[in-house]
């Protein structure tokens, strides 16, 4: 016998209320990331160049801002996508940006819930200072900014300059380490901080605003891996380092990473 959809969704929230007694219990900060689903094509959108499916984005977004409220999550990781291909231009698109996350971010508030935009290669807001500029447009007290350490390094990014920038708007860091090719182009943003060549200048980059939480953002092959880096990112927070940062206009491709293995 099947079961109707609203019994389901019951079901699903009772188990989603039992799950949160043990969060609870155990003390965990519980973060959603819904960034990698927010891709303009083929799931979800904030821009209405398609009302059906904008209207059925919005919709999904709120089912998990509904189900982080069941499960005691406090905190939204979001991204931007890419301007529509045809028919629209890049003034509705940031108009319909501004506009959605202006939504989110209401709906989040209501639930309690922060909202982090992640910087994310190949979407916008392109650097710092537009992320900035676009969380003063939307104007919401529960937006804030997610940096990820790996693109403010492949971006040869001035610590000093970045902290006159991000100002109070910072409320976590994305961590993990950028790869390049021989010829010295970036292709991952998402590889692990052990083996890194230039801890001195995520250590720098990191003390921009060194008291926010700090969530590795790479990508894995093994248990054995991740825990080295955690046990590294733990050094680096505590410990810091007393190292002056290197130079990052110079060789980065015989010194990053990638090319380090």
């Amino acid at each position: 016998m099947s079961r109707s959809p609203s019994s389901a969704y019951r079901s699903e929230n009772d188990e989603l209320r039992r799950e949160a007694g043990w969060i609870r219990r155990q003390s965990l900060r519980v973060l959603v990331d819904m960034s990698p689903g927010i891709n303009l094509f083929p799931d979800l959108r904030l821009v209405d160049n398609i009302k059906e499916e904008y209207e059925a984005s919005l919709a999904a977004i709120d089912h998990v801002l509904a189900k982080m409220a069941i499960l005691g999550a406090r905190d939204l990781i979001v991204s931007l996508h890419r301007q529509p291909e045809n028919n629209y231009t890049g003034a509705q698109t940031q108009t319909d940006f501004d506009k959605t996350m202006r939504q989110i971010c209401k709906d989040a508030e209501a639930r309690r819930i922060t909202v982090h935009l992640r910087m994310s290669p190949g979407k916008p807001p392109w650097g710092l200072q537009a992320a900035v500029d676009f969380l003063e447009r939307v104007a919401a007290d529960n937006l804030r900014l997610a940096p990820s350490v790996a693109m403010l390094l492949a971006d040869q990014t001035d610590p000093t300059k970045a902290a006159d920038i991000v100002r109070n708007k910072v409320d976590l860091w994305l961590v993990a380490a950028s790869e390049h090719d021989v010829a010295g182009r970036l292709w991952n943003t998402h590889a692990g901080i052990t083996k890194f060549g230039r801890k001195n200048n995520m250590a720098a980059i990191l003390g921009i605003v060194a008291d926010k939480p700090t969530i590795l953002d790479a990508v894995y092959p093994d248990k054995d891996a991740e825990y080295l880096d955690a046990r590294a990112l733990s050094r680096l927070v505590t410990e810091g380092t007393t190292s002056k940062p290197q130079d990052m206009s110079t060789d980065r491709a015989s010194t990053e990473h990638g090319a380090a293995n």
